[in-house]
């Protein structure tokens, strides 16, 4: 079928003008404008809230339904039609390995539990807990006047660096210490995870306010907070980036989501006839409902950003209509898998870090990314009065910072959608 996905590319195409009415009140819900004495805007931020108070022990509740389920469901993981979903044949053998020692015969449920009653183990948390505050920044979605704002910090690594310190100090057996460290990396790492989150429902809204008329911002305002959005992705590594920034500071970031819009295109073409031939509803140029040919009642939404995983050019699936709880339970197992890798002695300490690197790699590509640019997908829904589909995007999240955020934000009348 065709779809002119160029149109779209600062519109949401199939969303008529009375299901986005009330665009500001999705934006006044979780965002607000910093303004200088001028009235000029300077930087968007979350919405204070109380995501910071005592949210480790979410956390490992939360790893411990992983293991969890991982121990009751180790069976049907060796299974052939387990691993034809993870496409199993173009694993490296290396990682398969880490598979198999991570299903070993130890229930690692039962050690996390008995892991989380040590001393040492709680005195870390404590003092992660005592740290979170330090994250705050994490609320600043985009600085409109600063392209520096964000390649500047380093505050979530010295954290890191400060808690991993205190742990070497207090362990001596690796899994142990390997597991804390995971912990430690997971807390923290939701607080970005929620960042990138809400940029996207961001992006998601000036799709359908690119002017900024609606949400309080110029059309100038609008450019400068798609550039701080992707320019907050760079990485101390990419200083050259940075150089050219500084000097299209006001395009940049329409250049790249015009990149973005034309991957998502090429993967749309790619795979139009395997997942678009019978169904094809595009929400927005990142998300696309569609049924993968040979599957009838299977009608999902399709991640176009963001590939199935590292070995796969097909896109990821971001809702499953009839199942809506299947990926979340596929993310609880898969992240479970790399927690349960901790528990596993390698005798090599330098071959364990890099099997547990590389395997990691792997595991993560199956949602990391994916969850990120589900805030798209929740603003989608919110918008189309579909609260319960938007809600389970923040389920599958994995990311109780995101959804008590949200829990704690959202009100029913945020419903903006008309029938």
């Amino acid at each position: 079928m065709g779809f002119t996905r160029g149109i779209c590319a600062f519109l949401i195409c199939v969303v008529s003008s009375s299901a986005l009415a009330d665009t500001a009140a999705l934006f006044n819900q979780f965002y607000y404008i910093e303004r200088n004495n001028s009235g000029e805007a300077v930087r968007i931020r979350l919405k204070e809230d109380k995501s910071t108070e005592a949210v480790t022990e979410d956390v490992l509740n939360d790893l411990a339904s992983g293991l969890f389920a991982l121990q009751s469901q180790k069976s049907s993981m060796v299974s052939s039609d387990f691993q034809s979903e993870l496409e199993w044949d173009q694993w490296t053998e290396e990682d398969k390995e880490a598979y198999r020692l991570a299903l070993g015969g130890v229930d690692q449920s039962v050690l996390f539990s008995n892991a989380r009653k040590d001393k040492g183990f709680m005195r870390v948390l404590r003092q992660l807990e005592l740290n979170l505050f330090r994250l705050r920044y994490t609320k600043d979605i985009a600085h409109v006047t600063d392209p520096l704002y964000f390649y500047e910090g380093e505050v979530e690594r010295k954290i890191r660096k400060e808690l991993w310190k205190l742990a070497d100090s207090i362990f001596d057996e690796v899994p142990i210490l390997n597991i804390v460290r995971f912990v430690i990396s997971e807390t923290m790492g939701m607080y970005r995870v929620r960042q990138r989150f809400f940029q996207h429902l961001l992006l998601h809204i000036l799709e359908a306010d690119p002017q900024g008329s609606m949400i309080g911002l110029s059309s100038v305002e609008v450019d400068q907070v798609r550039s701080s959005i992707y320019a907050s992705r760079l990485s101390y590594d990419d200083i050259l980036d940075m150089d050219d920034i500084l000097d299209q500071w006001q395009s940049y970031g329409n250049e790249e989501q015009t990149e973005a819009i034309q991957q998502a295109e090429k993967r749309f073409k790619r795979y139009q006839r395997r997942f678009f031939t019978d169904v094809s509803v595009p929400y927005s140029y990142a998300f696309n409902e569609g049924q993968r040919t040979g599957r009838r009642n299977r009608l999902e939404v399709y991640n176009l950003s963001v590939k199935k995983w590292r070995y796969s050019g097909q896109p990821s699936s971001a809702y499953i209509f009839r199942k809506p709880d299947k990926i979340f339970q596929s993310r609880v197992v898969l992240r479970g898998l790399q927690l349960a890798l901790r528990f596993v002695s390698i005798p090599i300490p330098l071959v364990g870090s890099r099997v547990r690197r590389f395997f990691d790699k792997t595991i993560r590509s199956f949602y990391a990314g994916q969850r990120e640019v589900e805030g798209g997908l929740f603003g989608y829904f919110v918008a189309h009065c579909q609260l319960d589909k938007a809600m389970q995007v923040v389920k599958q999240n994995l990311n109780p910072v995101l959804q008590r955020y949200v829990r704690e934000q959202i009100q029913p009348s945020l419903c903006v959608a008309t029938e």
